[in-house]
């Protein structure tokens, strides 16, 4: 990491993209410091690789030309092979399931986990991430349903793409898709978690109403997909605040009062890394509680990497999928945030990856498009 960082610092004298990835990187360094000097070097570490890391190593990969579109499409298609498979245990695990969190090979790992991280660890809550409503949360070989339901949904959505984008005309390859694509709705279901429901429905959603695919452009509806996003912050609020535990299970309703702490216990500066380590549900709470005003960088990154990566662009088979599927993972991601700490999950890197990857493909491809047509203006015409 350290080798890349020293390349990026040579090769930001010339181009500007780089200077925002180092940029980036030395801000990453100095939440970790901050995190070491007021809650000791391991948890500030652990808690850093988390929610720090993904996003510098982000810009580390793509801006260090270690990751580009084909080889990030090469390895989505692998994990979507694993993770067909993975469904496919999982849906056993679940039918095969006797009633007893006891009996899933999970509850031994999750008891230790939980004490190693917590001192007042209570039984009931690794039940939960077992058994809901009396039936397992199926994961496969992941020891967290949300963990591997997150991964299920991406891979649905880009099996989907798939389907629609590229495979529009053989037979055989879309009964294959659809076939794998209803495994990991199926291993979805199973997880028993809403939030991953709530991925792939938004993704496929952003696909249908925000994308407009012309024979020479791609179009995406920045303007409408801000305001679900917005709407969808404003609406999930207002049923937690004003509905609460009249409307919602205790694992919904559970997180209103997490909202109401942050907003009571906010503090300009943060408490820095480690000292919220893994102890709230939403990824925006734990942000504001760990960093203070600084969390907000955050999400201005994330929407200017969003407001380039989905700007109208020329439209070329070899990418097309990738930066269709950066758009709709993007979008959910922002929304699921609020209510779901992603913070570690594969989810949660592939999204930073991808809005990277995207912002700079777009902006090359952009590039490229403007040298040619001040080329062919420039040139005599016969």
């Amino acid at each position: 990491m350290f080798s890349s960082l020293r390349y990026i610092a040579h090769a930001a004298k010339s181009k500007k993209a780089k200077k925002i990835a180092l940029l980036i990187l030395l801000f990453a360094i100095a939440f970790l410091i901050v995190g070491i000097a007021k809650n000791g070097a391991l948890n500030a570490i652990l808690d850093w690789r988390s929610s720090i890391l993904p996003i510098a190593l982000a810009f580390l990969l793509v801006h260090s030309n270690i990751l580009d579109h084909r080889t990030t499409r090469k390895a989505i298609e692998f994990f979507c092979l694993l993770t067909i498979l993975n469904s496919m245990l999982a849906i056993y695990q679940y039918s095969s399931f006797d009633g007893n969190a006891e009996s899933s090979w999970r509850y031994n790992f999750l008891i230790d986990a939980r004490q190693n991280n917590e001192s007042n660890t209570e039984e009931r809550f690794v039940n939960y991430q077992i058994v809901r409503d009396d039936k397992l949360r199926a994961s496969g070989i992941f020891v967290s349903a949300l963990q591997y339901s997150y991964i299920a949904a991406m891979a649905a959505f880009y099996l989907f793409l798939k389907l629609f984008l590229e495979q529009r005309k053989k037979l055989l390859m879309r009964a294959i898709y659809t076939a794998a694509f209803m495994v990991l709705s199926a291993g979805i279901v199973v997880s028993q978690v809403r939030a991953s429901l709530m991925i792939l429905a938004i993704c496929i959603a952003a696909f249908f109403f925000f994308v407009k695919r012309t024979k020479r452009s791609i179009v995406f509806d920045i303007k409408k997909s801000a305001f679900l996003i917005v709407s969808s912050y404003a609406l999930i609020l207002f049923v937690l605040f004003f509905y609460g535990g009249n409307a919602l299970d205790s694992s919904a309703a559970g997180r209103a009062p997490q909202y109401l702490k942050a907003i009571s216990e906010f503090t300009i500066v943060g408490a820095g890394l480690g000292k919220y380590r893994g102890q709230f549900d939403s990824y925006f709470v734990y942000g504001t509680m760990t960093f203070g005003i600084a969390f907000f960088m955050i999400p201005f990154v994330y929407s200017r990497l969003f407001s380039s990566a989905f700007r109208p662009a020329p439209r070329l088979p070899e990418y097309e999928i990738i930066i269709i599927f950066a758009f709709g993972i993007s979008i959910s991601a922002a929304i699921i945030s609020l209510f779901q700490h992603l913070s570690g999950s594969v989810y949660y890197y592939m999204t930073w990856i991808l809005l990277v990857i995207s912002a700079n493909l777009v902006r090359r491809k952009s590039d490229q498009a403007i040298e040619v047509n001040y080329l062919n203006n420039r040139l005599p015409r016969p």
